[in-house]
């Protein structure tokens, strides 16, 4: 486990940033009694198998480059023998460099009768003496700030300063951080000299140009300066949403051998070393007690110790786990989330682990899978074609040895259930993925419940379809498992929001408005449209893109010309290079009466889309309202569009949602992470003897 500090303040201060001088010695010497704590260059020879360390290890580090790191830390550090990596954001050993978040803190707790700007909708004045409403406003303003453009941020500060009648030079800035003269000190002292950039920007803003120069102009600098090579790299900010695949490429091409991002975890054996993760150490704003941050690590410790052990045991087992997934078909034309998501599981599957196999009832079998397909040919679950199909399926089980059936959609559910418990198949997994998505007929449902007994887990894509199913089909909570879907993110694929509006057919000063989505009832693209008659009242320069296929696109494009906006709305039909283009939307619309936990919102969130998206079913599981996007009621085309119209007449705002919706499904919607917990599901189901119940399984999915 690798640990990072920031600033060390004074224990009597209150306002500055950072863990308080006390509390820092405590977390210290609490490492000592509890942990084995080692340099982080020996947690890197144990991440790449050239030494053994004895569990849990621990390495401890610093961002920044704080000239208390110096002052407070380094006499704890020595009393209790330990060592540590410092960070630096190399251009801060230029005295004249100021970072624009000291000039943050230093304008709102050093200053009295603050004045923010009014486009915070937060607060317009901080009393003096009030210390919370002080913190709570460095975090607002830090969290509006990072994520714009610097120039745009520039003249935000600019603005900040001239509403309380001051300029940078007024604002005590200097001595905050280690100059090059204390460089030669850090060495001396064993102290590991490591990269924060060389300016400290978020990578996900800047161009691969821009983001090659922080890389090697901090190397550079810093290895000029402390006379040795700088092997390690910590992210600015560090969470997922900061920084992209291609720039973790550019770490690796640019000299480095590790790289860290402030993801909560534990360091894993033979982890891919240019995206390792590092947790926060108590304190901050607030100094949370030690005993929090001891059970958060002996949390991680063991829950990566499960999973390492679930999957360490797939490996070592006798065979492979036999996977065979059976779902009515495959529309190979027009893909909807589960077909996409059951094709990106195939498609990434381990086979260290699984051994996947894809039962189609009908249709054409896909190409590509690299995996055995095969399609058992019935149209409907009655007559002699049933007990064919019945047979087919069974005799395949049994001859394959399959482990694990997972079904999907409501006549695999039928058939596959039968099938499985005929062949004597250990696990059955049923998929939910979506709110009434299996049927909604009261005689089906009738056999669902029925064949529910023979189910092992009901796995859902959202809680809001746990809590339906939980409803609905009256099983045990105990069954009813959630797994959010996840992605690939694509790498290098989209489109600069300028050439992708040209693609769209779109002028630049276009103010443009995009929904992915099938044309189908539940989907609510009439909602769309009338939510975009309301826009197009307000905005002349809104123009609405709708990529997407289905038997209501006649309908639609019907309501379209009643409305009077066909010539603002293009329907584009269906594309599989949609992703490319997304960033050409300046807002993108979800106008679902129904989700589960929609694909084309997590395409949304990964292209840092400013996103409207209905409060329905797992949508507010994936935005955060006014965090990340904008939630607003189903079936209500006016709020929909007033809340787009919202978006359209702030471009900062729209920069701030999409940042974080970014971030927040890096964090959350990988589908490596997806994958690994599937796995480790499906194991755990065949083991219930080596692991948690199923209880406890669906406890944490809580």
């Amino acid at each position: 486990m690798v640990v990072t500090f920031h600033d060390i303040r004074s224990s009597g201060d209150e306002l500055s940033y950072g863990v308080a001088q006390d509390v820092f010695e405590e977390t210290i010497r609490y490492f000592t009694q509890n942990f084995n704590v080692v340099s982080l260059r020996e947690i890197l020879d144990a991440v790449w198998g050239k030494e053994r360390l004895e569990a849990p290890a621990l390495a401890v580090t610093f961002d920044d480059g704080r000239k208390s790191f110096l002052t407070h830390a380094l006499p704890v550090l020595r009393e209790y023998g330990v060592s540590a990596t410092v960070f630096l954001i190399s251009k801060t050993l230029d005295p004249s460099f100021v970072v624009w978040t000291d000039v943050v803190e230093q304008l709102v707790y050093r200053l009295e009768n603050i004045r923010l700007p009014r486009y915070l909708g937060y607060v317009t004045s901080v009393d003096a003496g009030d210390f919370a409403l002080k913190r709570a406003a460095v975090i607002r303003l830090k969290a509006y700030l990072r994520y714009l453009p610097v120039r745009r941020r520039e003249v935000a500060m600019r603005e900040l300063l001239r509403a309380n009648a001051l300029s940078f030079e007024e604002l005590d800035t200097k001595g905050l951080y280690l100059r090059r003269e204390d460089i030669p000190q850090l060495v001396k002292a064993d102290v590991e000299i490591g990269s924060h950039s060389h300016t400290h920007e978020v990578f996900s803003l800047l161009s691969r140009e821009e983001a090659r120069s922080e890389l090697l102009t901090s190397k550079h600098v810093l290895e000029k300066v402390a006379g040795k090579p700088v092997t390690c790299f910590a992210f600015p900010c560090g969470t997922r949403g900061d920084f992209r695949p291609q720039d973790i490429s550019l770490v690796r091409e640019a000299g480095y051998r590790a790289a860290f991002a402030t993801i909560r975890g534990a360091v894993r054996l033979r982890q891919g070393q240019f995206l390792l993760p590092r947790m926060d150490a108590p304190g901050g704003y607030e100094d949370q007690p030690l005993s929090l941050f001891s059970g958060l690590a002996a949390y991680e410790s063991l829950a990566c110790g499960r999973r390492e052990r679930a999957l360490k045991s797939l490996v070592e087992s006798r065979k492979r786990t036999n996977v065979l997934y059976v779902i009515d078909c495959l529309h190979t034309e027009y893909a909807g989330g589960t077909e996409t998501q059951l094709e990106s599981i195939i498609r990434n599957a381990d086979r260290d682990f699984v051994n996947p196999f894809l039962i189609l009832l009908r249709g054409v079998p896909p190409s590509g899978f690299k995996c055995p397909v095969d399609v058992l040919g019935v149209d409907k679950l009655l007559g002699f074609g049933f007990v064919l199909a019945l047979y087919r399926l069974t005799m395949l089980m049994r001859k394959e040895k399959i482990d694990v059936a997972h079904l999907l959609f409501f006549d695999s559910v039928i058939l596959g259930s039968v099938a499985a418990r005929l062949a004597g198949v250990p696990v059955i997994v049923s998929s939910r993925r979506g709110i009434g998505s299996l049927t909604t007929k009261k005689s089906e449902m009738r056999l669902v419940k029925a064949l529910n007994r023979f189910t092992t887990c009901i796995l859902c894509n959202a809680h809001a379809v746990r809590e339906s199913v939980l409803e609905d089909e009256n099983v045990p909570a105990y069954k009813a498992v959630v797994l959010h879907n996840g992605m690939v993110v694509p790498q290098g694929v989209a489109l600069p929001p300028g050439e992708a509006k040209l693609r769209l057919g779109l002028r630049p000063r276009d103010l443009s408005v995009g929904i992915v989505s099938n044309l189908r009832h539940v989907k609510g693209v009439d909602v769309f449209l009338r939510a975009a008659a309301v826009v197009s009242k307000k905005e002349s320069l809104a123009r609405f893109c709708i990529f997407g296929e289905g038997e209501l696109r006649n309908q639609l494009e019907t309501l379209a010309r009643e409305l009077g906006i066909e010539e603002v709305v293009d329907f584009l039909g269906f594309r599989r290079d949609v992703y490319t283009l997304i960033p050409g939307f300046d807002v993108a619309v979800i106008s679902s009466r129904s989700e589960g936990c929609a694909n084309a919102l997590l395409e949304y969130c990964f292209a840092g889309s400013a996103i409207v998206a209905t409060d329905v079913g797992g949508n507010a599981e994936i935005l955060a309202n006014e965090e990340s996007g904008l939630l607003v009621p189903s079936e209500d085309p006016v709020s929909l569009g007033n809340a787009v119209v919202s978006l359209l007449q702030a471009s900062h705002q729209r920069t701030i949602l999409g940042a974080r919706a970014r971030r927040d499904a890096n964090e959350k919607f990988i589908l490596r992470d997806a994958l690994r917990q599937l796995w480790c599901l499906y194991w755990r189901l065949l083991h219930p003897e080596d692991g948690p119940h199923l209880e406890s399984i669906n406890e944490r999915s809580d």
